[in-house]
């Protein structure tokens, strides 16, 4: 082939290339402008399909399932098309939840409930729209509010009758007060559940109930009936061939025996699981709980090598994984394990990240609340007090209102008959509209209360968590510590925080949050201490004669602080010489007057002890306290000592004074 040749041919295969890379991009740019042109002749069918495809999607791409159910919802919006614009609103609130982004995903759940309500679409499309705004809020941090909007949804179920709709909202919303250490309250939730499922012999639902149920039993430290619970829901778990659920249903098993100090149960019952496979695809959380109730078992059992080596295997998957509360418990046990082994060193590092992780988490805490108050709580509070004063102003202007219109009118009628009866009429129309402004003016009222009481509720709760953090602090410290006076000093100051925590406990589990009922609380306390308190092998018996009586909280803190200094002063000086140990305590009233006598049969005070003499901090305080309350204080040394308060209730409350509670 000649080189003209080569060259003629060579030009050729240049064109033709040429020739199809601008066809190429012709089809391209016209295939593009197909597209385009196909989203512009859309109509209501393209926004379903846009849902549907979406729906296809979610599985494997939530950006894409994201970006269908936008498109689906612009082509509603552009045609009006209310039916489309609330199937794609509800998908992107869920895929947006799933996401993390829960602002985005609450407003435009908010969004298409509003259009719900405004089409009076059937009530099950409102109650879907409840739930996702519900869970959107729990995950987002805001537990309180979600335990609000699944309450109304609660309620449109049991009003309409969808009882499959009202028993898995009843298990969610028992998760939520689970989630706020709420846990009776979870649990009356679960009963009505149970009934439902029952009803409906939902095996499947009603196993995971009862499991949901044994949990929160297990919290209030009820194992009893905790394990009947777990019993009952394995019994169903079998009947469904769930060996996954049986799993989980058998850690917990694990978990409660240990904590009644079946160790050697406890052990039988976990130890085989280590070698199954299925370990493997449980959660990280229930994953701890295995191999901490074993190890918490072998400590028990002062087998402190296999109690560490079992603690060593979960290690590794505590460190990468977000298990919060569980590295704080796991950080105290491996601290508590190595001491016993003598490693102090080790222990010390891990007494250090048990101290860090728990005061983060304290932190967390706070600034959660924080957060909630701010964004909700403090907003509405606001609200209220913008709106009361101006109800009060209102109510005011209308009341001058209506008396002007009636000493008019009255003159008019001395005139003329006519124009009386008309004044009457006018009168009695103003009058209508004052009172239903009024009552718009006392609901408004009433719903500020509740909220201010909700977050006064929550408030306390912080509170007692934050003091139960404290007290284990200070009881961990004295494991550490050599110096009798000052294991003692911190055990003192350990029984006063317990002291406030079960008052703050009270609190936030009481309905009228300005009283507490006296016997359960100093019931509790006094056994509290006499259980806790170290007497070298002698018992105390306690003899409780509290009456059954509601009174102020500004009178029960100075009570229960004195009880608490009493109670530990008699344990703590009392028994030295004593063979049987008796400790009595009383709490009665009669006209109006209290008496609080703290008695032990142990070798009395000496002069310079006496309140006024005594230079010691307890004393003082009780001295302090009484005080307070303006109490006469008398005491008996006559075998052993006897401490009696005497006070008047404050006549300024009245109206609360002492609330006798009368059983039938």
């Amino acid at each position: 082939m000649n080189l003209s040749l080569r060259r003629t041919v060579v030009s050729q295969i240049l064109i033709i290339a040429s020739l199809i890379i601008l066809a190429y991009s012709a089809v391209a740019q016209n295939r593009e402008s197909l597209l385009n042109k196909a989203w512009e002749d859309y109509d209501t069918t393209s926004a379903i399909a846009c849902y549907d495809q979406g729906k296809k999607v979610f599985a494997t791409s939530m950006d894409s399932a994201l970006m269908f159910f936008e498109k689906g919802a612009d082509i509603s919006i552009n045609l009006n098309f209310n039916r489309g614009k609330i199937l794609n609103w509800r998908s992107m609130g869920a895929v947006l939840g799933r996401m993390g982004r829960y602002e985005e995903a609450i407003d435009i759940l908010e969004k298409g409930l509003q259009l719900v309500e405004k089409e009076k679409l059937p009530v099950l499309n409102r109650v879907d729209f409840l739930i996702n705004i519900g869970a959107a809020h729990h995950f987002a941090g805001f537990t309180g509010r979600a335990i609000e909007t699944y309450i109304v949804a609660v309620d449109l179920t049991r009003k309409h009758g969808f009882d499959d709709k009202r028993s898995m909202l009843l298990n969610n919303l028992g998760i939520f007060y689970r989630t706020l250490d709420r846990h009776e309250e979870a649990i009356a939730i679960y009963e009505e559940s149970i009934a439902i499922r029952t009803l409906n012999k939902d095996t499947a639902g009603l196993a995971g109930v009862k499991h949901n149920m044994a949990a929160a039993y297990y919290k209030i430290n009820n194992y009893d009936k905790a394990l009947e619970n777990y019993n009952e829901s394995r019994k169903l778990y079998n009947s469904l061939h769930a060996s996954k659920d049986l799993l989980i249903n058998q850690i917990a098993v694990g978990e409660v025996l240990t904590a009644m100090g079946n160790y050697n149960d406890a052990i039988k019952t976990l130890q085989p699981l280590l070698g199954k496979k299925e370990i493997a695809g449980i959660d990280h959380t229930t994953k701890y709980t295995l191999f901490a109730s074993i190890s918490r078992s072998y400590l028990k059992q002062n087998k402190f090598q296999q109690a560490l080596i079992t603690l060593n295997q979960i290690e590794p998957i505590l460190e990468s994984s977000d298990l919060s509360p569980q590295r704080i418990d796991f950080s105290e046990l491996k601290a508590t394990v190595l001491t016993s082994l003598d490693r102090h060193a080790e222990a010390n590092i891990y007494l250090k990240k048990y101290i860090r992780e728990s005061n983060e988490k304290s932190k967390q805490q706070s600034n959660e609340l924080l957060k909630e108050m701010e964004t909700k709580y403090l907003s509405i509070e606001k609200d209220h007090e913008i709106s009361l004063l101006n109800s009060n102003n209102e109510i005011q202007n209308l009341q001058i209102e209506k008396k002007n219109k009636q000493l008019i009118y009255s003159g008019m009628g001395l005139f003329l008959a006519i124009l009386a009866l008309y004044s009457f009429y006018l009168a009695y129309r103003t009058k209508i509209k004052a009172n239903k402004s009024l009552q718009t003016k006392n609901i408004q009222l009433q719903e500020a209360l509740e909220s201010n009481k909700m977050l006064v509720k929550e408030i306390h709760h912080r509170v007692k968590n934050n003091l139960q953090v404290v007290s284990s602090l200070l009881n961990l410290q004295s494991r550490f510590e050599q110096d009798d006076s000052v294991i003692k000093a911190i055990n003192t100051g350990k029984y006063r925080v317990q002291s406030m925590s079960l008052l703050h406990q009270s609190l936030y589990l009481n309905e009228d949050l300005n009283s507490i009922n006296i016997k359960k609380y100093f019931e509790k306390l006094a056994m509290s201490l006499v259980k806790g308190f170290p007497l070298f092998g002698k018992e105390v018996n306690l003899i409780l004669d509290i009456e059954d009586l509601q009174l102020d909280v500004d009178v029960v803190v100075p009570m229960g602080l004195i009880a608490n200094e009493l109670i530990t002063n008699s344990l703590k000086y009392a028994y030295e010489n004593t063979e049987h140990c008796e400790l009595y305590f009383s709490i009665k009233e009669s006209d109006n007057v209290v008496r609080l006598i703290v008695k032990d049969n142990g070798i009395g005070i000496g002069f310079t002890e006496l309140p006024e003499r005594s230079t010691s901090m307890g004393m003082q305080l009780i001295k302090s306290f009484a005080n307070k309350i303006k109490s006469k204080i008398e005491i008996d040394n006559f075998r052993g000592t006897e401490f009696k308060f005497t006070f008047v209730i404050p006549t300024i409350k009245s109206n609360l004074k002492v609330i006798k509670n009368v059983a039938s």
